[in-house]
């Protein structure tokens, strides 16, 4: 029953003060227009529970068994620490009204098949419904990006200071063992620091599983964010990630800013001076460690560009004052300098923007890791691994937290087109039928970017 009723009327078996000023029944004669609203002004969030088909509640789709109630529910697990085999056998239990009972799990019997094959249900539901919730929350980012574009362009034609840009915060997190990583997900965050606040605000924008990390991968990545309008940040914080520069490179306009992690070039120069691996690599001398202690905001090598490369000059002769071969600094010079020494008279001026990549490590540590948990080297299909990253996009601006929203979208989505739901993914993962074990798996396949990016005339 509603959990605000507080007694139940025994000759008409309505329950009696749980909505406000009216008696509510969970079997009304009109089930179909009783949950959808259709003049009965029925959107409460405190009836919303588990339902059945014969009391009213419609399953999510055509050739869908689930109601769109668990299918609701379904959505929001994955995108945390379940995986789908947990989500798909709750879904079966759900079903069968019997939540909380264990599944079958001795013998070769039918339950137990359907249980170890239960993970397709979850799977099934993240890639078909995802776009529900996704779509619509990308079209409003992009419009409110447009809405950012054409205001800060508009200023800087009236000869005004940039006061609030638009930033990107860029970085990649490898799904593996160690360096022996299978594929990449590739994560951009947009990043706002108004005045008022002391520590920025970032949110997760974009993720995208790719195979690997190289220009065409990434390519993909700025053509689904920019779109066909072409939108782009005043500022990209990246590290030094070869496809990363070079494709953004290719793409960025003349006024585009880009701020290299200060973090990962202070780790390179150490792994420059005691000869290690950066990611192992311990402190530098004294000298050294104090001169990248100058990597930090307001410090003096910033104050002009001048400033920049003397502290570059600076960091080679306390290099070869130690016995060690400058060399190595002149490729990271080329790396780092140029884009810095762009945006020195911006950040002299005290313009707000990230000098790492800390944010973006954050989102991927708190977010996106859990995710992948005991799981990632499971998935193989790029199509279904996306549409669940964009549920957990969903879930960092809040699409995700109230159970009864999420049903309401599955619902009007299919009543709008007639019952069905999304087409199928347009790239399938097909199975050698003489060897089962033998399957495409497009999320490891390297050559499917490329193949992207010259049908959609990126390269």
């Amino acid at each position: 029953p509603c959990p605000k009723a507080m007694r139940e009327n025994g000759k008409t078996g309505r329950w009696v003060g749980g909505c406000p000023n009216r008696p509510h029944s969970f079997t009304p004669p009109l089930a179909r227009r009783w949950i959808e609203g259709h003049g009965f002004a029925d959107a409460c969030g405190l009836c919303e529970q588990p339902r059945g088909v014969h009391y009213g509640e419609p399953n999510a789709a055509r050739h869908h068994s689930f109601t769109s109630a668990t299918v609701a529910a379904g959505l929001i697990r994955p995108s945390g620490r379940d995986t789908y085999g947990e989500v798909g056998k709750w879904g079966l239990e759900e079903r069968a009204g019997q939540v909380g009972t264990r599944a079958a799990t001795s013998g070769k019997s039918a339950a137990k098949r359907r249980s170890n094959n239960a993970w397709h249900i979850a799977a099934d539901w993240v890639e078909c419904c995802s776009p529900v919730l996704y779509d619509p929350l990308d079209r409003a980012l992009r419009e409110r990006a447009i809405a950012e574009r054409s205001r800060i362009d508009t200023e800087l034609a009236a000869g005004l200071t940039l006061r609030e840009p638009i930033i990107w915060i860029a970085d990649e997190m490898p799904i593996g063992r160690g360096q022996d990583w299978a594929y990449m997900i590739l994560v951009v965050a947009e990043c706002s620091w108004p005045a008022t606040q002391a520590e920025p605000l970032v949110r997760l924008r974009l993720a995208r599983a790719m195979p690997d990390r190289a220009i065409a991968s990434w390519l993909l990545v700025w053509d689904e964010l920019s779109g066909p309008e072409g939108v782009w940040p005043d500022y990209l914080v990246s590290d030094n990630s070869a496809g990363l520069i070079k494709s953004a490179r290719s793409r960025l306009g003349p006024h585009h800013r880009w701020v290299m992690s200060f973090f990962h070039l202070a780790r390179l120069i150490r792994g420059a001076y005691t000869g290690q691996t950066p990611n192992m690599t311990g402190p530098a001398s004294p000298p050294i460690e104090a001169h990248l202690a100058l990597l930090t905001r307001g410090s003096s090598a910033f104050a002009s560009v001048q400033a920049w490369g003397a502290w570059w000059d600076e960091l080679g002769r306390l290099f070869e004052a130690e016995g060690r071969t400058p060399g190595f600094l002149d490729g990271r010079r080329r790396t780092y300098e140029p884009p810095i020494a762009a945006a020195i008279a911006d950040l002299a001026g005290g313009l707000r923007v990230p000098l790492s990549t800390g944010a973006n490590e954050v989102i991927q540590r708190t977010r996106l890791r859990r995710v992948f948990e005991g799981r990632g080297l499971a998935m193989t299909s790029i199509e279904r691994t996306n549409s669940l990253l964009d549920l957990v996009v969903a879930r960092e601006h809040g699409l995700l937290n109230n159970e009864t929203e999420v049903a309401r979208r599955l619902r009007e989505d299919a009543h709008a087109h007639g019952g069905w739901t999304h087409p199928p993914r347009s790239i399938s993962d097909p199975a050698n039928p003489f060897d089962h074990n033998d399957r495409y798996k497009s999320l490891r396949d390297p050559t499917l970017p490329q193949r992207l990016v010259f049908e959609r005339g990126l390269g």
